[in-house]
């Protein structure tokens, strides 16, 4: 069967469900125990080689810092390695969905896993400082104009409303193979803060508290790829040929949550 063009710039039925629920279980994320383990065994490097300094046995310095040169590349390596299995395994779901035959139109009984869900995506770099953002039809539904400062956008939506002005006010700084994530951003309509999000500190993994001012609404946990309310999973993030989408039951998309989705640059 031949598939349809679409395909070539949107999601497929297919694609979507992959990328919502299956992509997040082949993922092998780094675990606070094996970071635990890894610091350990980089403690009794150094304290091998303190040892060594402080009796002048030149045998043992030596041989701690070959160690802890070891230790350093072994650990590089793993880090690669884990991130190169998981964007091959990504690829891999991703190709096969996307080389699955159409799904037919006749009526079924199986419920849309997406039927109250609101789609949007956006390119993954901007262009000239402006970024479209698309809805699932790929109708435009926002237009963002970054500043030359590169930490402030503002944002129009298609239906006209008074736009919104995000802005970075703090840079993320932790390291991690998983791509774009803000660490604060506060939303303004005119000069009232509406909404924020800001990271917040974990030995596991990072989490960002996306909360709404006014009006009052859910606050949203964005973990991984997973976005909770009240630690029920309500959406998500994934990335799919060059674009970033956001996949969000539609009463729990905020302007805060908007704004978090477009900091992700």
């Amino acid at each position: 069967m031949t598939k349809s063009t679409h395909l070539d710039n949107h999601l497929s039925p297919y694609e979507r469900a992959v990328a919502y629920y299956a992509l997040p279980r082949v993922t092998s994320r780094v675990t606070l125990a094996l970071i635990i383990a890894y610091c350990l065994c980089l403690a009794e490097v150094l304290a091998a080689i303190t040892y060594g300094l402080l009796t002048h046995k030149e045998g043992w310095t030596r041989a701690s810092l070959i160690g802890l040169a070891i230790l350093i590349a072994f650990g590089i390596i793993i880090f690669l390695c884990r991130a190169f299995l998981n964007d091959v395994r990504k690829r891999r779901l991703l190709e096969a969905a996307r080389d699955a035959p159409e799904l037919p139109e006749e009526p079924s009984d199986t419920p849309d896993p997406f039927q109250k869900h609101v789609l949007l995506r956006r390119p993954m770099r901007l262009i000239d400082n402006v970024l479209g953002i698309s809805d699932d039809l790929g109708g435009r539904a926002y237009t963002v104009q970054r500043d030359k400062s590169g930490r402030s956008w503002e944002v129009r939506g298609a239906d006209g409303s008074e736009p919104l002005t995000v802005r970075q006010l703090r840079r993320s700084i932790s390291f991690s193979f998983e791509a774009r994530s803000t660490s604060w951003i506060a939303v303004y309509r005119g000069d009232e803060k509406i909404a924020e999000a800001k990271r917040r500190f974990s030995l596991m993994e990072s989490s960002v508290v996306i909360t709404a001012y006014a009006p009052e609404g859910p606050e949203i946990v964005a973990r991984a790829s997973g976005l909770y309310q009240n630690e029920i999973l309500v959406g998500r993030t994934y990335q799919v040929r060059q674009h970033i989408y956001l996949d969000i039951r539609e009463e729990s998309l905020t302007d805060g949550l908007l704004g978090f989705f477009i900091a992700m640059v």
